[in-house]
């Protein structure tokens, strides 16, 4: 990861590289409410380098806290025994964050706790502000869902997005036609509200 820090005309303030020695790929930031940020991504290290936890599989999720003059504060890793596809992170109303992508496991393993529905699914890590799992959620049909966005909402929730072969499983309407757009409505508590 390398995370660049600017000032409002463009000027480097400061700039931060954290991984270990495989590889590891930072796909978003969000800024956290104690003037600091959370690098988010994919990570295939093993405990070495800035990073505490070894992969438990092919790529995991991995989640970085620095501060607001780019020390690291704490950094976690969440995933199966397969790959773990991250893709987005949010910032949830009680401080904590969501993370999510898509994951293909079977079984519950690793850090998911639900049995997959077919193909890849859906995979949200609901964290608190010290890196810790609240839940995780798994939401798809008997294919292949990709979920490529989450926004936390007010009330403590989130919104998941991606695409879709919708078909049984969560999925609540037949597919139009190959993938489709699909939007799943989370609560505080990780349960579909729709």
């Amino acid at each position: 990861y390398w995370a660049v820090k600017i000032d409002e005309n463009g000027t480097k303030i400061w700039d931060k590289r954290f991984g270990g020695t495989g590889s590891d790929e930072c796909r978003e930031v969000v800024a956290t409410g104690d003037g600091g940020f959370l690098l988010a991504g994919n990570s295939s290290s093993v405990a070495d380098g800035d990073k505490t936890e070894a992969s438990r599989g092919q790529a995991d999720y991995w989640a970085v806290k620095i501060d607001e003059n780019g020390t690291k504060v704490w950094d976690k890793r969440f995933g199966t025994y397969n790959i773990d596809s991250f893709y987005s992170v949010a910032g949830s109303s009680d401080g904590g964050f969501f993370l999510a992508g898509h994951v293909h496991s079977d079984n519950p393993d690793g850090d998911k706790s639900e049995t997959g529905r077919g193909g890849h699914d859906y995979w949200v890590v609901k964290i608190n502000a010290d890196g810790s799992k609240v839940w995780d959620k798994r939401f798809g049909g008997g294919l292949d869902d990709y979920c490529r966005s989450v926004l936390g909402v007010a009330s403590g929730g989130c919104i998941l997005s991606g695409w879709a072969w919708p078909g049984g499983g969560d999925h609540g309407a037949a597919s139009r036609g190959g993938f489709d757009y699909w939007v799943v409505r989370l609560d505080a508590a990780g349960n579909k509200l729709w």
